[in-house]
């Protein structure tokens, strides 16, 4: 979709148009800081979605909204500091397909145009915005164990982890998990498991004590030893768990 933002800010403007390229959803045209600019460019270019300043010197908010419908039929998303049900009715009355509040920061106005104008991609966008924060919340406590990203495990762990989470994964380790893993890494399960062992191993060894006893109490002590694989990413996924939840 073709989309076209004049807005009297400049700064604002071009943050904006930033977000919303970031978003690959939209063909965003040159930004405009002028109302008769943009009129002129709604008519050669024939944007599908306006986002429209309000409070633009030179023409009057209505007029702006009138000219924009009649020259391009575009959907517009009229930007306002007078925000009351009145100032709303009536632009929308004018051909605004919808009526915002200034002031806005412009990653959420430029989010809320994509989630209503491009919902698949705004869901698409979230969900890989999840995973990142999730793969950074898991190296973190990877990290804190002890497990550095120089070994094979941690991208193994980390790949393991995050799949559980992501697809809420009912099946064993060794039928499911490994698998997959080692899929992604080209490799077999069985290497998998070893090199998860191996880097669980050196950071009992060699990481902190301390973060260790935090997350799994019982199972540091001179008897039991270092976790399991099952029990360290079991253990893991719990504690990624609550942190989410709180």
């Amino acid at each position: 979709m073709k989309l076209l933002v004049v807005y009297g800010d400049e700064a604002y403007c071009l943050r904006l148009c930033e977000c919303l390229k970031e978003m690959d959803a939209f063909c965003v045209e040159e930004p405009l800081f002028d109302a008769s600019a943009a009129i002129a460019r709604a008519k050669v270019a024939m944007p599908d979605i306006v986002i429209a300043d309000m409070q633009l010197s030179g023409m009057e908010a209505m007029e702006l909204l009138d000219s924009l419908r009649r020259e391009c039929g575009a959907k517009t998303v009229a930007c306002s500091s007078v925000h009351n049900e009145s100032a709303a009715l009536t632009a929308m009355q004018h051909g605004a397909d919808y009526f915002v509040a200034k002031p806005i920061p412009p990653e959420r106005l430029a989010y809320m145009v994509l989630v209503n104008y491009e919902p698949e991609r705004a869901a698409a966008l979230l969900q890989t915005r999840r995973e990142t924060e999730l793969a950074e919340r898991v190296s973190k406590r990877l990290l804190q164990l002890g497990i550095m990203p120089k070994m094979k495990g941690f991208n193994y762990l980390k790949c393991a982890l995050s799949y559980i989470c992501v697809n809420a994964v009912r099946g064993g380790l060794t039928t499911d998990v490994y698998p997959y893993v080692g899929e992604q890494f080209g490799t077999a399960p069985k290497n998998v498991d070893r090199c998860i062992r191996h880097a669980i191993e050196q950071a009992w060894l060699s990481g902190s004590i301390e973060k260790q006893h935090e997350m799994f109490g019982y199972t540091v002590t001179a008897t039991k030893g270092k976790p399991t694989n099952s029990e360290f990413i079991y253990t893991v996924l719990e504690h990624l768990k609550n942190e989410a939840d709180t």
